[in-house]
């Protein structure tokens, strides 16, 4: 009967920085040689490692929006108000229904020949309180508009004249002016990249918290975020033409079955998980033979329950060792490694260690 203790932060001089938590090699000071006429057996007797795991590594969320179908121009509407800036400067303002997400839109104005034809010229716009400005060169403005004619009581002297392709504007006051027949116009928008929404790194010690960290990062959005029914989490207020992307896995941490969110109202499907819903550790090692573990052949050595309350070390005496044959009778070196049932190596931090202790016996 052999006892080996393995520690993660062993054989720095060997290994360097390469060893980690959960994952880590161990050079032996001599080898072991063992009875090549028997079968021997490894078994997983203590383990110590930190049952502190942090709840968001790297996780966020993108927020994408679709722009609404192209809104025409009509001869009635008039494009808005014509202004004069400056002797050569023309701005159409076009009234606008300004959102929350403003600030994030591209707005165009785009001079077409025939409707929804080919495209003549377009412009971009900017937002003036509820309404877009666009500058249009002074070339094209005696083009496609119209002067208004003269009501029997009101003198021409009255009304904006063109000359050349500059349009004066006696009074303050815009005048409306109208479109040319064969003219249209119409106006679109288009949505900026939002900024990825990252959640601050390290614990959480309560779902509130973590609420609270996305409350906060959602604020400008005006997106709600709560503890629905049976503590589970729920956004709201979220436009129709609004997708939620969850990134890195936040899903899992929050509850959600998919990483997509479309809905006006959308509620979790199951509770909050502060520890990225690791519920045990998987201990692979390599001197151990494979077996089957669902639907591959690997070396796991023991699973080990995770345990409710972190803390920054637990310890765990095995009650039961499970002995799984030795696929080598010649040691040296030995490679551990720890992951989640998924195969994902448990995110412990960087000062986290792990100290296995293993016992192997003849068969």
């Amino acid at each position: 009967m052999t006892c080996l203790i393995l520690a993660s932060n062993a054989n720095k001089d060997v290994y360097g920085e390469v060893n980690s938590a959960n994952h880590f090699y161990t050079l032996l000071p001599e080898e072991i040689s063992l009875d090549e006429d028997k079968d021997w057996g490894i078994a997983l007797k203590e383990i110590t490692f930190s049952s502190a795991i942090p709840t968001i590594i790297n996780e966020g969320l993108q927020i994408s929006m679709v722009a609404p179908p192209t809104t025409m121009i009509k001869n009635s509407d008039v494009v808005g108000s014509m202004m004069m800036m400056g002797k050569s400067s023309i701005f159409y303002s076009v009234k606008i229904k300004t959102d929350r997400f403003s600030k994030y839109i591209k707005y165009s104005l785009v001079v077409s020949k025939k409707k929804m034809g080919r495209v003549v010229k377009v412009y971009s716009g900017g937002v003036s309180g509820d309404k877009v400005l666009f500058l249009i060169d002074e070339d094209v403005i005696d083009r496609i508009v119209e002067i208004p004619v003269a009501k029997k009581k009101r003198s021409r002297k009255a009304l904006p004249k063109i000359k050349g392709a500059v349009l004066h504007i006696n009074k303050k006051k815009p005048m409306k002016l109208v479109l040319r027949s064969n003219k249209f116009l119409y106006s679109t928008y288009e949505y900026y990249d939002f900024p990825d929404i990252m959640l601050r790194k390290g614990f959480y010690d309560s779902k509130s918290e973590i609420v609270s960290e996305l409350e906060n990062l959602l604020v400008d959005y005006k997106i709600t975020v709560a503890e629905g029914e049976n503590d589970k989490l729920e956004f709201g207020n979220i436009p129709e033409n609004m997708k939620i992307i969850l990134t890195n896995g936040l899903e899992y941490i929050l509850g959600f079955a998919k990483n997509i969110i479309t809905k006006a109202k959308y509620a979790a499907d199951y509770k909050i998980e502060l520890k990225r819903a690791i519920f045990a550790l998987f201990i692979y090692c390599s001197i151990c033979s494979d077996i089957i573990v669902g639907d591959t052949r690997v070396s796991l050595l023991r699973t080990v329950h995770l345990p409710e309350e972190s803390k920054h070390m637990h310890h765990h005496i095995v009650e039961n060792p499970i002995y799984m044959r030795l696929n080598r009778k010649r040691i040296r070196e030995i490679e551990c490694l720890i992951t989640d049932d998924t195969g994902v190596a448990i995110p412990w931090n960087e000062t986290a260690k792990t100290i296995l202790t293993l016992e192997i016996k003849a068969l």
